[in-house]
Parts: structure tokens; sequence; C-alpha cells
């Protein structure tokens, strides 16, 4: 097993995990995180990307990164498509805790050991967003095909539609449940409290006027 080298925590950040583990945890290879999280910006790097080394089981130094609890909220949000279905299932409960909590802690923390259940990945249902722009309003609904759904909708409305989000899981009951004081009709949301929703748990790295699909 490989030996951690460890380093004294930023002053007021918490360090969550590291590279290696965060590459184990979602299959990805070790050598490709470190390329992507040079990439980022230097601000993002300075702050929540901390360079280490580890030692693997002959003694040698190689190179690895502490991750604070916003580097690890970074990486998740735009990770892309996890490659199987077990790690889109891990990338979703993540999504899942981290809303419900507002802890990203709380949140890895879970998802470190999580079971994960028998299923298929065609059986995987998405949770959409869908702008009505005429009329200020978000739709939170759920599908098994969301460019078919858009499409549906778009032709039954006078108004333009947009998807401007969709998360792999079913979340409508869950979602619909927390803004219910913000329901302006059936699945149908304010669309400012939707945005501040985004901002606050995308931590502002989602541009609002661009929206990254979850994909």
């Amino acid at each position: 097993m490989s030996k951690i080298q460890t380093q004294k925590d930023l002053v007021g950040k918490t360090i969550l995990t590291n590279s290696l583990a965060f590459a184990k945890r979602f299959d990805i290879n070790h050598k490709h995180l470190l390329e992507k999280i040079r990439k980022l910006d230097d601000g993002i790097i300075s702050s929540n990307f901390i360079k280490d080394t580890f030692l693997n089981s002959r003694g040698r130094a190689y190179p690895m990164y502490n991750i604070t609890d916003f580097g690890v909220d970074y990486l998740i949000y735009t990770m892309g498509k996890p490659k199987t279905p077990d790690l889109v299932y891990i990338r979703d409960e993540y999504i899942k805790i981290r809303i419900s909590t507002n802890s990203i802690a709380t949140a890895y923390e879970y998802i470190k050991d999580i079971d994960i259940p028998d299923f298929n990945l065609d059986d995987l249902i998405y949770t959409y967003f869908i702008q009505d722009i005429d009329n200020d309003s978000v739709k939170i609904g759920r599908t098994v095909n969301v460019k078919s759904r858009l499409q549906g909708l778009n032709n039954a409305s006078s108004t333009r539609l947009d998807l401007i989000l969709y998360l792999h899981g079913d979340y409508e009951f869950y979602l619909h449940n927390l803004y219910k004081e913000y329901r302006l009709n059936g699945e149908w949301f304010k669309y400012d409290v939707l945005l501040d929703f985004i901002r606050n748990y995308s931590q502002s790295f989602i541009k609002l006027d661009k929206l990254t699909y979850y994909s």
C-alpha cells in the first residue's frame, strides 16, 4: 500500500482527500486527473489543490495533490458523464446529499463507502430543468429521454422553452418538496429561485448565461 506524505492544511481550508483517493473513487487515471488539475485557473489551483507527493511500494516519490472541500466539489460537478452506471450513481448521490445538507464534507464522506445497487443504465431517469423564457419560470420534471421531452413540450407550448440543466437520477419529488413555496403551477417554479439554487450549490463555477449540463 502506498504511503501518503501529508501536508498541513491551508489556513481556513479543509482538506477532504487527495488526488489518488479521488481518482480511485471515480475510476479515473491518476495521471489524467493531475493533468486536468494543472490546467485549471491559477486562482482555483492555489486555493484548493495543494501540491504534495506520495511514495509507491518501492519508495519512489510521485506527485499528487491534497484537495480542499471546494476542490472536490469542483471536480465532481465538472467531471462530465462517468463511464459506468455505478459511477453515475455515486456522482448523483453526492449531488443529492450535497444539496440536502449544504455540506461538501458530508456528501463526500457519504459516497466514500457507498453500497451500489443493482440497476441497468437503460433504467436511469433524468431530472430536468426547462425554462419558459417568456413567463420567467422553470419546469422541474423527470423523463427517460430529455431530448424527446423537450421537443414534446415545445410542440405543445406557445412560448419558447429551453433546457438549462439536467441530472442523472430521479430527484423530482425531492426538489418539488424543497421548492414547494415557490411553485407557480404544477411542475413550474420561479426562475430566479432556481438560479439562486444553481449559483449556491455550484459555487459560481457555472456561468449562468451558458449553463453547464450535468451529463
